[in-house]
């Protein structure tokens, strides 16, 4: 699941609802998240790379940013991905470069795949939201071969500024808005991903905190997309009145850009590597 800036990703979504809300709408959520999730899945892919893969699974492939990635990077590697959300996977089929990806619909914590099936399985902007995130990565586990590689990566919520500017931004126009709150996020340090790693058995645990940069043409470029956008706060801030929205609109602009034309804005991701 590739998965505001939500998490898919997100960059992924704020709460367990957002994420939901957004992995029913395939083109609502590439136009809002897209854009990140492509620039972040290269990179990724490199960190967890380790000597030729024959095999890749993708568990939560969203609409397919880390399997076209791989799709370049690795041409001749049997590529595979799985996600619950019907709508995310039938965008991902239509795309050329999966033409001949095995890709199903399921879940984490219950892979349909035997034993030692994969030379990797990788895991982009969705750790923090499976049901059971040791069940999912002792399934990570079993599906990889040994000496394989198991990895993730998420975005780093303290390292996303649109979201926070967002989130911001609607709390000083709705004080009493339930986004206001902002719950506790799981694996938001190296740390923790390489304790969950290391409690499952996994060796050679490595860490890396990976930055991501995107250009946007003008401040429109990144405000149409939240317009339109799947998650709980672009439709909240969608149903606003126009001069609260452009009062958002206002705060956001003067916090992330330095005047019109183009500006750049950075997003960190967390990731994590072990061998089976």
């Amino acid at each position: 699941m590739t998965g505001s800036l939500p998490q898919r990703g997100a960059l992924h979504a704020s709460n367990a609802s957002e994420a939901d809300s957004a992995y029913s709408d395939a083109f609502g959520y590439d136009g809002y998240m897209g854009q990140w999730s492509n620039a972040l899945a290269p990179l990724f892919l490199r960190f967890a790379m380790v000597g030729e893969l024959r095999s890749l699974l993708d568990v939560g492939v969203g609409t397919g940013s880390l399997l076209v990635a791989a799709a370049a990077l690795l041409p001749h590697t049997r590529l595979a991905g799985i996600d619950p959300s019907e709508a995310l996977l039938s965008r991902a089929r239509r795309l050329p470069e999966l033409a001949h990806a095995d890709l199903r619909e399921g879940v984490a914590e219950d892979l349909p795949f035997t034993a030692d099936s994969f030379d990797a399985c990788l895991s982009l902007l969705v750790l923090q939201e499976f049901c059971d995130p040791p069940s999912a990565l002792r399934e990570f586990k079993r599906v990889t071969r040994p000496g394989g590689i198991v990895a993730a990566a998420l975005w780093k919520f303290e390292g996303m500024p649109v979201i926070i500017a967002l989130l911001d931004a609607l709390a000083a126009v709705e004080p009493t808005n339930v986004l206001a709150s902002r719950p506790a996020r799981p694996y938001q340090d190296e740390g923790a991903l390489a304790g969950a790693w290391k409690q499952q058995g996994l060796r050679r645990v490595s860490t890396q905190t990976i930055t991501v940069e995107r250009t946007f043409r003008d401040f429109d470029g990144l405000w149409t997309p939240l317009l339109s956008g799947p998650t709980p706060s672009t439709k909240f801030l969608a149903m606003l009145s126009n001069d609260k929205r452009k009062t958002v609109r206002e705060q956001m602009q003067q916090r992330l850009t330095k005047g019109p034309g183009p500006f750049s804005l950075t997003a960190e991701a967390l990731a994590v590597r072990g061998t089976a």
